[in-house]
């Protein structure tokens, strides 16, 4: 789809332009023209944040240093909050990369010199070109595998020697975009860092290892840290964050004896439905939980229903991805790596599972922004709703069902919803209700400490009472079998 990225600086000076899709990189008139628009608009005492026609929609974000972002799109389908959080995303993106003196520039020679680097980030691409589910970067925090408790004992003992062994207090298994395991200390690294890792390694070529410098907030954004991201099978990567040099014959000794005995982990089939019986009676087309303590987690579980293949979705699984889009047809996944697959791609490729599955996340995203936004009006309006739960029909812009052509596409619209439901929610209530065109949203909210939420997905079909039941049910395998101190 057509899109233009722009970083300005405070005189309107371009410092990087990216184009994707069927699009020609801007004009000079062009680019200054969507600066003029922002510049105006301050002196004018206003801010304009996004901007609109009928086949095209522009966001601005201005940081505190006085670099502008500016994202067109044509796609008038995500909202511009969305993309808003998108534009945070890459310039937090920019800020680890590059540090946060390389963003103070106050001479022409820093100017040029900040070109320069920009021009030479990946990253950037990654970020504003990625619409892969996993790592899903709207959400507010990293995404985590759902494994048994057993399991994940087992990782945390294994990378925790391959700690030692780097000298590190930073380290994390990640298995196709989502995290494994990691150690305490990575942990307490800021939610965003650890999102930002995690698209890195997901994004990391299977052919060769990354060595480089990030800036970290433990570190001021001052001094870097090396980030080694090694590529343990297809689809698994181990990151460590270093202060100097390793012994890299050590290093990869620990590696080896410690990944023969967890290579049983690796083997399990993250994009097809939880391992486990309990959930054989449970029924939900995409659930997002989220685990509040010792840490702001995400946990995805996709595809148990009979609306879509049983448990199988080609965007959670970047590897998958990936071997879609360079097979010509027949079995897929054929190679001799632990995580390769035999779904043919006729089944596999087929657009309307995929734009459900994106719509489903889009759903869940929007609510979630909206939630955030809404809480302080939540708060404020708490002694005026005394149900515990709401219905609200948003219908003018549902979520897709399942259609036929990617321009049948419609993203949902929670204003009119979400007004409602957090209100009831913000009341002390313990679900939240949505219905659009093509889904229901079941929301169980806990507001205790150790809590877990959960956002569950259903066919609009479903029936609320079943959706709920369902809910639950999740709610409490999820706790018992999978929630852990991390």
């Amino acid at each position: 789809m057509p899109q233009v990225f722009c970083i300005l600086d405070e005189g309107g000076r371009t410092l990087l332009t990216k184009a994707r899709g069927d699009i020609q990189i801007p004009s000079f008139p062009t680019v200054g023209l969507l600066c003029s628009i922002s510049t105006f608009s301050d002196s004018a005492g206003f801010s304009i944040e996004t901007l609109g026609t009928k086949n095209v929609q522009i966001v601005y974000k201005r940081f505190a240093n006085h670099l502008l972002f500016v994202l067109a799109t044509s796609n008038l389908l995500v909202q511009p909050k969305l993309l808003q959080t998108l534009l945070q995303m890459v310039y937090d993106g920019i800020v680890m990369m590059l540090g946060a003196a390389a963003l103070h520039i106050d001479t022409p020679v820093k100017i040029d010199a900040l070109r320069k680097k920009l021009r030479g980030l990946s990253l950037i691409d990654t970020l504003i070109a990625d619409d892969a589910l996993v790592p899903c970067l709207m959400l507010p925090a990293p995404q985590v595998q759902g494994l048994p408790l057993r399991d994940r004992s087992a990782l945390q003992t294994a990378i925790s020697k391959v700690a030692a062994a780097a000298q590190t207090e930073y380290c994390a298994l990640l298995g196709e975009g989502c995290y494994l395991s990691a150690t305490p200390e990575w942990w307490l690294l800021q939610p965003k860092e650890i999102l930002l890792l995690q698209h890195i390694a997901t994004h990391a070529p299977e052919t060769a290892d990354i060595d480089m410098g990030v800036y970290l907030s433990v570190k001021k954004y001052h001094t870097p840290l090396r980030l080694l991201c090694l590529t343990l099978d297809q689809g698994v990567h181990l990151l460590l964050l270093c202060r100097g040099e390793l012994d890299q014959g050590v290093l990869h000794a620990v590696i080896e004896e410690h990944s023969k005995q967890v290579e049983h982990i690796f083997q399990i089939p993250v994009w097809c439905m939880p391992p486990l019986p309990q959930f054989h009676g449970i029924t939900f087309d995409l659930a997002l939980l989220v685990q509040k303590q010792p840490v702001p987690c995400i946990t995805l579980f996709w595809g148990h229903s009979s609306v879509a293949l049983p448990g199988f979705n080609p965007l959670v699984s970047p590897t998958l991805r990936r071997q879609l889009q360079s097979s010509a047809g027949g079995s897929v996944g054929s190679g001799p790596s632990m995580r390769s697959v035999s779904f043919t791609r006729e089944a596999a490729a087929t657009d309307n599972l995929q734009l459900y599955y994106k719509s489903c996340v889009d759903m869940l995203v929007s609510f979630m922004l909206q939630q955030q936004q809404h809480s302080s009006a939540g708060r404020a309006a708490e002694g005026h709703f005394a149900s515990r739960s709401t219905d609200s029909a948003c219908v003018a812009q549902g979520p897709p069902q399942m259609v036929h052509s990617p321009t049948k596409r419609m993203l949902p619209s929670f204003t009119f919803a979400s007004r409602h439901a957090q209100a009831a929610v913000q009341a002390g209530g313990e679900e939240v209700h949505l219905l659009t065109g093509g889904n229901r949203l079941i929301g169980l909210l806990d507001s205790s400490t150790h809590g877990c939420d959960v956002y569950a997905v259903f066919n609009k079909k479903t029936a609320r009472l079943d959706a709920l039941e369902n809910a639950q049910k999740l709610r409490a395998v999820f706790q018992m079998t999978y929630a852990e101190t991390v």
